[in-house]
């Protein structure tokens, strides 16, 4: 699809321990599903700290849709929605 981003989107920031606990899970789910990471400090822009602050860490989708924010929990949950959206098993 012309334009189609083809990576996931990490919005965290420093001293985040859920960035932190949440980033090697968010860089092999990129990993598995063949697509790019692209980590995005929301400390660097102001209308990001204000729009993801209190959200992070957040992932958003190829297509800017948000699959995962906050405590993430299980990974799972969020690895069978990429799957779903991109139309593959999510082992």
């Amino acid at each position: 699809m012309a334009g189609r981003r083809r990576y996931l989107v990490f919005y965290t920031r420093p001293e985040c321990h859920l960035c932190a606990e949440a980033a090697p899970r968010v860089r092999r789910a990129a990993l598995f599903w063949g697509l790019a990471l692209q980590e995005v400090n929301i400390d660097t822009q102001p209308e990001l700290a204000v729009d993801y602050g209190m959200r992070i860490p957040v992932v958003e989708d190829p297509r800017g849709r948000v699959l995962a924010e906050g405590e993430f929990g299980t990974m799972a949950a969020w690895r069978a929605a990429l799957g779903v959206r991109f139309g593959r098993s999510g082992r």
